[in-house]
Formats: structure tokens, sequence, C-alpha cells
């Protein structure tokens, strides 16, 4: 699977990457333990980009289901 970081650029993903990091979820496969609802009050993040982040997540474990 491939890192995180690499599906997840640009600066509007930062602190959702350093949340990743902090947790050490370096590949995509990590974020199955993710819990997505808490990210707006943990990191801080609008409801527009989490939205962005789990549908990006969704498609992703669609294309690659292993």
């Amino acid at each position: 699977m491939d890192e995180i970081k690499e599906i997840f650029c640009g600066d509007s993903y930062a602190p959702f990457l350093a949340y990743c990091e902090l947790h050490n979820y370096k590949r995509m496969c990590d974020l199955m333990n993710c819990r997505f609802e808490e990210l707006p009050e943990l990191i801080h993040i609008s409801s527009m980009l989490l939205s962005r982040i789990k549908a990006i997540c969704v498609l992703y474990f669609k294309k690659h289901p292993d």
C-alpha cells in the first residue's frame, strides 16, 4: 500500500499529516485504525477538510482492497 504522504499531498493536509506522523500512521492501511470523527476536535480541521480526507480514504480503499 502507498504511503499516506503520497496520497495526501498539499499544504491543506499538513495538520492531518502531522497527526498521522504523531500516531505513527505511515501507510494507507494504517488509517483503518484512525478515528476520523475525532479529528476536528484534535487537530482543529474543518468539517469540509475532514469530508475530503474521508472521501479520499474510501476511494483509495475501494481501488486497493488488499
